[in-house]
């Protein structure tokens, strides 16, 4: 088989016959692949990578390119290592391939600590999320305890209220209970001027719930 200098496998991509896989970077760039098994490895790492983290910004994006690049590249001088051979028979060194996968597998390390892609990255941002989420939870809870003492207050101060208007009929005559408007339809009217006050709160509180459940 045909000797293959390893030092110009970068340059595959320009070859007359890599053009039959074609990839779409994340930043948008058409990339062109020597295999569909790397065109298939592209993609799913592409998809695995942009699902799991969240890029917007185009250098991240065009970093998150050269992972991706980086990584087939090494899965392509894999298989060329498995096989001894490249796609097209020509003879490999495994032990310079071997070391071109090395260099990559530190950049790629690199760019990815510097995404927050790594496992320690992830951690501590996981460990910031937890904080958050306990943080939201305390302040739920503690507006939540705000508005059922404050329901509670008003319930205690409309039932005394209504315990002294009950006092003043069972105490009044058909006069007074006209004059002082504590007949049985009096009463009932009071009641009912009072569910709307009462409701309020409960109300308020729903609408805050709504907030501590969109930020838990």
């Amino acid at each position: 088989m045909e000797e293959f200098d390893v030092g110009d496998i970068i340059d595959d991509n320009n070859n007359d016959d890599a053009g039959s896989y074609v990839v779409v970077s994340p930043s948008g760039s058409e990339i062109n692949l020597l295999t569909e098994a790397e065109k298939d490895y592209y993609e799913g790492l592409s998809n695995r990578y942009q699902s799991d983290n969240l890029f917007k910004n185009i250098s991240d994006l065009s970093e998150l390119d050269r992972i991706l690049l980086m990584e087939t590249m090494c899965y392509r001088w894999g298989i060329w290592i498995l096989r001894e051979a490249d796609y097209d028979g020509r003879i490999v060194d495994p032990t310079l391939l071997q070391k071109y996968i090395e260099s990559y597998s530190k950049e790629i390390r690199g760019v990815k600590k510097d995404l927050g892609m790594d496992k320690a990255s992830r951690d501590k941002d996981k460990q910031s999320s937890i904080a958050d989420y306990l943080q939201n939870l305390r302040l739920a809870a503690k507006e939540f305890g705000v508005a059922r003492n404050e329901q509670a207050i008003k319930a205690i101060t409309i039932l005394k209220e209504l315990e002294g208007l009950l006092t003043l009929h069972d105490n009044s005559n058909d006069k007074e209970k006209r004059e002082f408007k504590c007949s049985q339809d009096d009463i009932i009217e009071w009641i009912r001027t009072q569910i709307p006050e009462f409701n309020e709160i409960d109300e308020a509180l729903r609408e805050n719930q709504k907030l501590w459940i969109r930020k838990i």
